[in-house]
């Protein structure tokens, strides 16, 4: 396939600080990310969670992606879930279902709670949430033996929250 697009360099920042007694704390962190090609970024409001709707799907990767929200497994780089509310928080689970067209049960995954306002980063799909492994350090180490998909659903608990998400593949 020929394609026009010419690949990219990405950069994330992020920026924090505060000023206690008069000394500031903080710093400003920059990471890039060279020869980027793909990146979907889409703002979707996420319906509180019923009997009928428990969570949203925003995109998935695995090693053929099937659908418009998938990327591929080995080309992700980087995610950012942005909550766009002002008052209500919302939860993001990352698992190991196969994109967001899959209707699997997950065997691993982990929930995080995103307080209005805040994002959540993930520079990796590999994820291990056992927690004996994260107490003791030892059996934490790169290899292949993690997940090869995953999907990251959002819960909104309370009310209509807006999420943004943002995803970067080479």
């Amino acid at each position: 396939m020929a394609t026009i697009i010419k690949n990219a360099s990405f950069t994330s920042s992020i920026t924090d600080s505060v000023i206690l007694n008069g000394v500031t704390y903080g710093n400003n962190n920059r990471k890039s990310i060279s020869a980027c090609n793909e990146a979907i970024q889409q703002v979707v409001t996420v319906p509180a969670s019923s009997p009928s709707q428990g969570s949203v799907p925003l995109f998935g990767a695995n090693v053929a992606p099937n659908s418009a929200g998938d990327v591929t497994f080995d080309k992700f780089k980087y995610a950012r879930v942005t909550n766009l509310d002002d008052t209500n928080s919302v939860f993001v689970s990352v698992s190991d279902i196969d994109g967001v067209g899959g209707s699997n049960t997950p065997t691993t995954y982990f929930t995080v709670e995103v307080p209005a306002g805040m994002s959540f980063v993930l520079p990796s799909l590999n994820f291990d949430s056992s927690d004996s492994a994260a107490l003791d350090g030892k059996s934490l180490t790169h290899s292949t033996a993690y997940n090869t998909v995953v999907r990251i659903d959002v819960v909104a608990i309370t009310a209509d929250v807006d999420v943004e998400f943002l995803v970067v593949t080479i």
